[in-house]
């Protein structure tokens, strides 16, 4: 005899034990996987070990770029929410927009584009706010626009 016509010929009892036998079986299997990939994602290798910032970076460095963003950074290569990081970036005045890319094996790599400002904007609360290329108003100090 075969196996399949082996299989048929036990109880419906039986079958179904083996199922869920085997179903528990491929479970376990795959909860061991995901722990240990997690596990192995957290390793100290891959920590971010390097921040390359390029684009226009007239108003802000990029010591005080990363000094400014550094503490809202959280997690590894893997781990790092890119949209979080990429918005930590955008609330540092003079920033517009920052794409936050992942370099392997540790590293990121930050592109920024700075506001060009166009206009100086007295608001109701009479406090001089600036105004972009764009039409967008941002915050920033609006005496580095004077000493330019």
């Amino acid at each position: 005899m075969n196996a399949t016509a082996t299989s048929r010929s036990l109880p419906p009892d039986i079958r179904m034990t083996n199922a869920l036998a085997g179903s528990v079986g491929a479970l376990a299997v795959l909860l061991l996987v995901m722990t240990l990939a997690a596990w192995a994602l957290r390793l100290p290798g891959f920590e971010l070990r390097s921040i390359r910032i390029d684009g226009d970076t007239e108003h802000n460095s990029a010591a005080s770029l990363r000094a400014a963003v550094a503490p809202q950074l959280a997690g590894n290569f893997f781990t790092m929410n890119l949209p979080a990081t990429r918005a930590a970036f955008e609330s540092v005045p003079w920033v517009r927009q920052a794409v936050v890319r992942r370099v392997w094996p540790s590293g990121l790599d930050v592109s920024l584009q700075e506001h060009q400002p166009a206009a100086l904007w007295d608001d109701d609360a009479g406090a001089e706010r600036l105004v972009n290329s764009y039409g967008e108003v941002f915050e920033a100090d609006a005496a580095e626009v004077a000493a330019e």
